[in-house]
Formats: C-alpha cells, structure tokens, sequence
C-alpha cells in the first residue's frame, strides 16, 4: 500500500543527493559545467513509498557550459558523468556497484548487499538556446535574436539528442517558423555533416 515518504528522511536524502552531485560538478568541470534541481514527486514534496520499500527521488542536470564541444557527442558526455558519480560514491559508499544507465537517465542504487534501500535517478538537458549556439548558429545574429526569444527559455532532454529523435522534429518545426519570420524561401534541409544531421536552414 502507498504512502507519504516521512519528509524527515526525504530531507536527509534530497541533502546527501545534492552533495553528491556537487562533487560530480567538481569532477567533470574541464568538461562542463551545469546545475540542477529536485524534479517529479520529490521537487514536489509529494514523494510516497509501496509499504516499506524504498523511496526513490529525481534529478535533472541542465547543460550550462560545454567546453569541450560534448553537445556533438551527447553519449561521451553521458558516459562521463556517468563514471564521475561512480568516483565520488565509491568514496561514499561502501562496495557501491556502479551508476546504471538506462538510456533515458542515470540510475544510483544503493543496496544493504541484499536489497535496495535507496535510488535516484538522473536526466539530463542543454537549454535550446545553448544546443543552437554551439551549432555555429550564432553568426546570424536576426537568427538569433528571434531564436533567442522563442526558444530561451526551453530544454532539450539529452536522450533525444542522439539523432531520429522527437527532438529533431520539433527542432525543423521550430526552425522553419523562424526562417519563415524571417522571409527564407529555402528553409530546413539535411546536411549529414552537422551535428543532429542537419543544419539550420539553406540561407545560414
């Protein structure tokens, strides 16, 4: 039967999640930089249980600074921040077994040797505006003041990154719209070489 989390233990774990992820952002900051925030039922302070299983919280990192040009290659930096949470909770934990990635999000698990007694998971994003710029997309500067305004504000999940994604659909809508504003006959089109397997539009 479900039931409200004690919020006394929820504090204490939402605690010792955020610091292990500041000792991930310390790792992996010749590479990136990002925040994050407590998402789903957590974020909410709504976060419930099956009897006396364990509960599990929900992390995303936003993508601030990529410095080494990881938005082209989003599973090397997945991969990264994967064995960054493996250094820091095998200094924590004892016997930790290693940070799952399940495709869509990195999973900690923490076990007693026999079952779990606790596990967050981890998404991951690049605001749109910040995808676009390290594109070269920039150079336009009308381009990128309207994108600016459309899209500042929105993220993009990482696993829809990785090319025939849902992603890319609502990126050419997007695209178009824009260059529609902006009176480009042309448009979107397909170019193999970039980094979602197309650029912009003809006249960028």
């Amino acid at each position: 039967m479900y039931k409200f989390a004690n919020q006394k233990d929820v504090r204490a774990l939402t605690k010792w999640c955020d610091g292990i992820i500041n000792e991930v952002q310390k790792e992996v900051k010749e590479y990136v930089t990002f925040s994050f925030n407590l998402i789903g039922s957590g974020g909410k302070r709504l976060v419930t249980q099956n009897g006396d299983e364990a509960f599990d919280l929900d992390y995303n990192i936003i993508i601030q600074k990529d410095k080494q040009g990881l938005v082209d290659d989003p599973k090397r930096l997945k991969d990264i921040i994967r064995h960054a949470f493996d250094i820091v909770l095998q200094e924590e934990v004892e016997e930790y077994s290693g940070t799952s990635d399940s495709t869509s999000v990195l999973t900690v698990s923490i076990t007693d040797g026999k079952k779990r007694i606790f596990s967050f998971d981890v998404e991951f994003s690049f605001k749109t505006i910040d995808v676009l710029k390290n594109i070269g997309v920039e150079r336009d500067k009308k381009f990128m003041d309207y994108a600016l305004k459309e899209m500042g504000s929105l993220e993009v999940n990482l696993v829809n990154m990785t090319g025939g994604s849902e992603f890319e659909e609502e990126y050419k809508e997007l695209t178009n719209i824009i260059c529609n504003r902006l009176g480009c006959s042309k448009k979107y089109m397909v170019d193999k070489s970039t980094t979602f397997g197309t650029r912009m539009c003809a006249c960028l």
